[in-house]
């Protein structure tokens, strides 16, 4: 019993030393995944639905982590506001552009929210504090499965829709043979009416060229007219000048003659009473201006 009890001390001190040790590792431990120490700031996010998410996973930009998730909080319209705790030093990298979304490691990995980088310069990482950065929601699985679902029977329906509408007593082959039936009659019908025309151009021909001469003649005729009735019109103008003349003259003549001869009778015509008579003589007429 005595060589035993001098043992218990150290034994003590070991069983101590070494809960101090584990006590100390887990403190160190829970401090680096808390980040005690670091200061951070607070970004926001809403999103209508955060399945798979939960407070404390990891914040990454580019695959590098960068804080973790804090709180959630549901909102009066069911939005989730989910804070993002990222580093100070680290808050630079998240500008207006940035939005965030839920990814995770391969297929049975770890999730985490993953930011899109947009750096910013150097500045007040303060900020960027109670900013709220969009969110795009992720793709629900089962929206998926149902749409793919009804894509496939949509594409199912069109497939035997093709498929009758290809067989051989089909829409689309009874088409296709009234329109090579078509074709058939429409390719006769060119030809009946390329013979005729071929059979009557040659006389179509032939009247035009018949018209085009008449034209011709008529149109030389007439050239030939014009110059005639100008040449005579030319040739008689002299003379017709000449005969106005005469006219004229035997006109002016004949005026002459004529205030002579009342000259002469006038006096003759007068009344015995005398030149007092009421009635004026023909020559004191014609002495009138």
């Amino acid at each position: 019993m005595n060589s035993i009890e001098p043992s218990h001390p150290r034994e003590r001190w070991l069983f101590l030393g070494s809960g101090t040790l584990l006590l100390v590792a887990v403190l160190f431990g829970l401090a680096r995944e808390q980040r005690w120490g670091t200061r951070f700031v607070n970004v926001y996010l809403l999103a209508s639905d955060i399945s798979g998410l939960h407070s404390g996973e990891e914040v990454r930009i580019s695959g590098f982590p960068v804080g973790q998730v804090g709180g959630l909080e549901l909102k009066p319209d069911a939005r989730v506001r989910v804070q993002l705790r990222i580093e100070q030093s680290k808050a630079r990298l998240i500008g207006p552009n940035s939005s965030a979304r839920l990814a995770q490691e391969g297929l049975v990995g770890d999730r985490f929210i993953d930011i899109s980088p947009d750096p910013q310069r150097v500045g007040d990482a303060q900020a960027l504090d109670g900013k709220t950065i969009a969110y795009a929601e992720p793709l629900n699985l089962a929206d998926a499965l149902e749409d793919l679902a009804v894509t496939q029977q949509q594409l199912q329906a069109t497939l035997r829709n093709t498929t009758s509408l290809t067989a051989k007593n089909g829409d689309i082959n009874t088409t296709l043979a009234d329109l090579r039936n078509t074709l058939k009659n429409t390719n006769t019908l060119t030809a009946t009416i390329e013979r005729e025309a071929a059979e009557t151009a040659p006389v179509v021909r032939r009247s035009l060229d018949n018209v085009s001469a008449e034209i011709s003649q008529v149109s030389q005729e007439a050239r030939v007219a014009e110059k005639e009735a100008q040449q005579l019109l030319q040739e008689s103008r002299p003379l017709i000048t000449s005969t106005l003349q005469d006219v004229r003259e035997l006109a002016q003549t004949s005026r002459r003659l004529l205030n002579s001869l009342l000259g002469v009778i006038g006096p003759l015509l007068e009344p015995t009473d005398g030149p007092s008579s009421a009635t004026p003589s023909p020559a004191n007429d014609n002495q009138r201006p």
